[in-house]
């Protein structure tokens, strides 16, 4: 009787203090998914800037094969 009192106690504490809990919970998520939003857009200005630059290459290349044909 005493463990089953004691185990009803603990979840009643758990769920009054969840509130808390859930609220770090999803403070943490949301740092997790705006970090994660951020990397993402890092990595596609990347990926442009890379893209930009061939581009550039494939341009000095066609230039150069005028120039020379």
């Amino acid at each position: 009787m005493v463990r089953a009192n004691g185990r009803v106690g603990q979840v009643r504490l758990g769920v009054l203090g969840g509130a808390g809990w859930v609220k770090r919970l999803v403070g943490v998520v949301v740092r997790l998914v705006g970090t994660g939003l951020h990397a993402v857009g890092m990595g596609l200005q990347l990926v442009g800037m890379t893209l930009r630059a061939f581009g550039m290459a494939l341009r000095l290349v066609g230039m150069a094969l005028r120039a020379v044909g």
